[in-house]
């Protein structure tokens, strides 16, 4: 399918709107935006669904994201006669996504749409201000707020746009989506709940005490694959996670993806992502891939804002590979200051300039080898724990390397260290929903007499062929 550029995209949407007889909207190239020259405030901006534009699996999808951006931009003239603030307080609404939604992809998605950053907009963890104020809810799924309208939903960039803080805004919209599910969780199988609706139904995983009122084997465990849907069942109920894991896995047409993995809610209402201590591996697979997701767009992020990667903003945004074996791995060059991801092997670079007495310490250390030498991670935190801080400020939080590794430390990883199968790079993730991480996997290169002995091989068998069934 062919690739559609922004002003492809803007161009359809004015289309659209003449259609429907809106013929005064032009297109705002610096600002990605739609607005009626007649009502300059009547303005909506095209970033966030240019990436789904981008994302679209069919030119079916493409054109459905096409006709909301049309619709949304029409709802966004009718909405100018805006409530008083009580009526704008009933529209509030949680909107349950997962935390790289709001911690990464929205603001790089605003920060793609305007070409630029103001470089004081820029945070310690390289995400400019715009994104929107959430609330984290087990580690990878957030809650964010938005006003509900009739034809599309306007998120809130901060509580105090209404007046309120935070905590009672998030308040109230947790009231308001209790008014709005008037009916019950629906039992699917004994054991088993769930319930489809709208885009605020996967944010019922919030009204708790419904949750705990249900007959489940053990703690209430959801899963919320899409936003119109949840399924709910028994942390002690393998059958049931057996059901949802079926159900989950079959999404309609259209729907917006959340996540595959599964959360449980302890007994002080905390929410945990959930992997029944390896009793469900799959669960442990679906979370690690899209952490691994969410890594790549971090560092795409951090990478489209300051082209050395993070190094200029105190710490390089080292990037994942994958081995040969499946199993995935970072580099750490000694003297350089980076932001490792936490994966399941980390490669120690040795083939680094001998500068200083210091560098050649450690080369000497490593029995001279430049070859990198490489342990899982829980060893390399073990053995180089002093060299890290964690930044769990960052989603997905990194460990940034404070100092070189002693040459001690350095004989202890090599006496730990395994061979290393080839590696790939990830393909870049998209930025828009939580997407399974591709590998692309480097052609091989084959010799031009390989080449060449294949193609005659090949020409003699159809020669043979040739000669037995028409020959005679």
């Amino acid at each position: 399918m062919q690739v559609i550029t922004r002003e492809e995209f803007a161009n359809e949407v004015l289309l659209g709107l003449r259609e429907r007889g809106a013929s005064d909207f032009v297109f705002d190239e610096k600002a990605f935006s739609v607005r009626a020259t007649t009502e300059p405030s009547a303005e909506h901006f095209l970033g966030f669904l240019y990436g789904e534009v981008e994302a679209a699996a069919t030119d079916r999808d493409r054109r459905r994201v096409i006709d909301r951006a049309i619709e949304n931009t029409i709802a966004s003239r009718a909405s100018l006669d805006r409530p008083k603030a009580a009526t704008t307080h009933e529209r509030l609404m949680p909107v349950l996504a997962t935390r790289r939604h709001y911690a990464i992809d929205i603001p790089a998605q605003a920060a793609r749409a305007r070409g630029w950053v103001d470089p004081s907009e820029i945070d310690d963890d390289g995400i400019d201000d715009d994104e929107i104020e959430h609330q984290v809810i087990g580690e990878h799924l957030a809650v964010g707020l938005a006003l509900d309208h009739d034809a599309r939903i306007e998120y809130v960039l901060e509580a105090s746009e209404l007046g309120l803080g935070f905590e009672a805004a998030y308040a109230r919209a947790i009231e308001n989506l209790r008014r709005t599910r008037t009916s019950p969780l629906r039992a699917l199988t004994p054991s088993v709940y769930g319930s489809l609706g709208d885009d605020y139904e996967s944010a019922r995983m919030l009204l708790t005490d419904e949750l705990r009122a249900l007959p489940l084997r053990g703690d209430p465990v959801v899963m919320v694959p899409w936003r119109g849907a949840i399924f709910v069942t028994g942390s002690r109920d393998a059958i049931g996670m057996g059901v949802v894991r079926k159900i989950a896995s079959e999404p309609p047409a259209g729907a917006r993806p959340i996540s595959s993995a599964a959360f449980r809610l302890d007994e002080a209402d905390r929410w945990h992502p959930f992997d029944d201590d390896g009793g469900n591996a799959w669960l442990e697979e679906n979370l690690r891939r899209e952490i691994q997701s969410a890594y790549v767009a971090q560092q795409a992020a951090i990478t489209a804002r300051d082209p050395s990667g993070g190094e200029a903003r105190g710490g390089f945004y080292a990037s994942i590979m994958q081995r040969g074996d499946e199993r995935t791995l970072a580099t750490w060059t000694p003297g350089v200051a980076t932001l490792l991801p936490k994966v399941d092997d980390v490669a120690l670079n040795m083939r680094f300039p001998i500068e200083t007495a210091r560098d050649e310490a450690l080369r000497a250390a490593a029995n001279g080898r430049e070859a990198p030498i490489v342990v899982s991670w829980e060893t390399f935190v073990a053995i180089c724990g002093p060299t890290l801080r964690e930044r769990d400020d960052l989603y997905p939080r990194r460990w940034a390397t404070r100092r070189y590794p002693t040459e001690e430390e350095v004989q202890r990883l090599l006496a730990a260290s395994a061979p290393v199968p080839g590696t790939r790079r990830t393909a870049r993730a998209t930025l828009e929903e939580p997407d399974f991480v591709d590998a692309m996997i480097p052609k091989r290169q084959r010799s031009p007499g390989l080449v060449v002995a294949l193609v005659v091989a090949c020409a003699a068998v159809a020669y043979l062929l040739r000669e037995f069934l028409f020959g005679r």
